[in-house]
């Protein structure tokens, strides 16, 4: 099994890095998360900091990591997965008190995910993913396919809603103010884990994550935060942007294939509110 893995980000557009991933050779177990703070907004609301300097974004993908790498060979995928938001609950909640509701997604830090179970005998996986974080696998036929980013049309609704408030603004400060506390916790309970699971530790994320068994003639397997994957706009391209990204990591590597994908962001809606996403991919190559 040979591995890589690139994150790309810039401290300054993005001063609240969340994305984090597990994986080590031989591993029977990996997982990409792409980590949301609660609603918060610069020094006026600033986002709660956990034990250990952590943001609530940062504090859950710790989570999901720390809780892979103590992993047993015989835990199924399901039980891992929902240990770790159960994790994620109970650190909101000690730490943040009447602040935080299991029943309100609106004060809840939460996580897009894809979490594997692999077999390196067999070369098969089992991937249970939400929202978007992206799994791209190619066997050896060189069937490449890709599964992720079920939440494309509310992702594209709060980009929408960004745009829309903001653009036409006066005060484009108080603007921001008003989408990121007000109109922002609105859509995320309307939203997380009812049109798409996420982990943040509410329990009806298994009633919304999708599971997938991946074939057992497995080449390779991309997981990619959505800061490393194309436009909103053009998920509906992803089975042949799927195959492209391939075929520039298969000539190039990681970097080389995000450089592509950097050039394609300029053209989406969220460039105007973030011009250079944070952005991870992991690349598990199988080797017989």
């Amino acid at each position: 099994m040979n591995i890589q893995i690139v994150h790309d980000y810039d401290d300054v557009i993005c001063p609240d890095p969340g994305d984090r991933w597990f994986v080590a050779p031989g591993s029977l177990f990996a997982a990409l998360t792409d980590g949301c703070s609660e609603p918060h907004y610069a020094q006026d609301a600033p986002p709660f900091i956990y034990p250990g300097g952590l943001t609530g974004s940062q504090m859950v993908s710790k989570i999901v990591h720390d809780t892979f790498a103590l992993a047993l060979p015989t835990q199924s995928l399901e039980n891992l997965v929902l240990s770790a938001n159960e994790e994620i609950w109970q650190t909101q909640k000690q730490n943040r008190g009447s602040a935080v509701s299991r029943d309100d997604a609106g004060t809840l830090a939460n996580a897009s995910f894809s979490c594997l179970k692999l077999e390196e005998r067999s070369n098969r996986a089992q991937v249970i993913w939400g929202a978007d974080v992206f799994t791209i696998w190619k066997t050896k036929s060189g069937k490449v396919q890709i599964a992720g980013g079920d939440n494309a049309q509310p992702d594209f609704e709060r980009e929408r809603i960004y745009r829309d408030l903001v653009e036409g603004a006066k005060d484009k400060n108080a603007a921001r103010k008003e989408y990121f506390l007000k109109v922002f916790p609105g859509l995320k309970r309307k939203q997380d884990n009812v049109l798409y699971a996420v982990l943040n530790g509410q329990p009806s994320v298994s009633e919304r994550w999708n599971v997938l068994f991946l074939p057992n003639d497995l080449e390779l397997i991309i997981l990619l935060s959505d800061g490393a994957w194309i436009p909103i706009e053009k998920w509906g391209d992803n089975a042949q942007m799927a195959e492209e990204f391939v075929r520039h990591f298969e000539k190039s590597g990681l970097n080389k294939a995000l450089e592509w994908v950097r050039v394609l962001q300029k053209q989406g809606i969220a460039n105007a509110r973030i011009a250079r996403p944070e952005a991870t991919a992991l690349a598990i190559h199988f080797v017989n």
